[in-house]
């Protein structure tokens, strides 16, 4: 649920293919796996795949040097899916037959009118799996903001 004395909202999704994998792989814990996904025991399912502290710091750091920063707040709650293993085995999103992707894309930018969530990306955009599509779909929300 959407909590208003959350002030400092942060989303870090980045999606790494070939090389790149290694490098947060070897962030992640000892025994983390995905074959948990189908079990059920209570707890919503991103906590099965809460981020080590070694990836969080990691990319706290990352945040802090990119965009010169002194303080960044600690994150309420971190998760990653590392989908190279299984049941998956990799990723890949496109369209459905049918589906109009230029209205889902539209939605997709602010899905619940009044909460305070956007969602931007590569997978809902008119270029999906090229950072193109992350970036077209930043600037529509920008553009937005700004007008």
């Amino acid at each position: 649920a959407y909590n208003p004395e959350m002030r400092d909202p942060l989303v870090l999704a980045p999606s790494d293919d070939g090389a790149h994998v290694g490098f947060w792989a070897g962030l992640q814990e000892k025994g983390h796996s995905t074959t948990h996904f189908f079990a059920d025991n209570g707890q919503p399912r991103w906590q099965r795949y809460a981020c080590p502290p070694a990836m969080i710091d990691h990319a706290q750091r990352q945040l802090k040097l990119v965009h010169d920063l002194e303080y960044l707040p600690d994150p309420y709650a971190a998760a990653f899916q590392n989908w190279g293993q299984d049941p998956y085995g990799g990723a890949w999103n496109s369209w459905n037959i049918h589906v109009k992707g230029w209205e889902v894309r539209e939605q997709m930018l602010q899905p619940l009118p009044d909460w305070p969530v956007h969602i931007i990306g590569e997978a809902y955009s008119a270029a999906q799996g090229w950072i193109e599509g992350a970036l077209q779909t930043s600037a529509t929300l920008l553009d937005r903001w700004r007008s």
